[in-house]
């Protein structure tokens, strides 16, 4: 409770929003395939990974990288 009211999330949205910041920036470079990213950023599957992706910028990291570049 303290977490969320001085960081203004929870604890558990603060790590995703956290992780996909990272995937985002992942997803810049090049070499690094899909799974790897999802691996870096702590999720086991790459459908895990991209629904939370989608779930947070609207669309998948894939289509996000094909708009970045």
């Amino acid at each position: 409770a303290r977490f969320a009211q001085t960081v203004g999330m929870t604890p558990f949205a603060y790590l995703t929003r956290w992780r996909m910041v990272k995937a985002s920036e992942f997803l810049r470079m090049d070499g690094l395939d899909m799974a790897e990213i999802a691996e870096r950023c702590g999720y086991a599957s790459v459908p895990a990974f991209s629904r939370r992706f989608a779930d947070m910028y609207g669309f998948g990291p894939g289509e996000w990288r094909r708009r970045r570049s």
